[in-house]
């Protein structure tokens, strides 16, 4: 459940084994790094807000939240991605 923390050589395994699967199918896949942080109408459109306002790292400066799961990273994607192609 990735719940352990790696140090010294395992988490050096671990990076180099990460990197290992990525090297050999860099033709099948494309890499990517989701967003960590998101604007307030994502987390909005997801139900995250006004539900978990009290329970959700907010940066107030720039009106960006931590996400809280997956599907938030999931929809900033691919919400981004659609208006690039519009």
């Amino acid at each position: 459940s990735m719940f352990v923390m790696y140090t010294g050589l395992g988490a050096t395994l671990c990076r180099a084994l990460i990197q290992y699967g990525l090297d050999r199918n860099a033709d099948a896949y494309k890499e990517i790094r989701p967003p960590t942080l998101v604007k307030t109408e994502t987390m909005v459109s997801t139900g995250h807000l006004p539900k978990f306002v009290d329970d959700a790292y907010h940066l107030e400066r720039d009106d960006l939240w931590a996400i809280p799961t997956a599907e938030v990273r999931w929809l900033a994607m691919k919400f981004s991605m659609r208006l690039i192609c519009l």
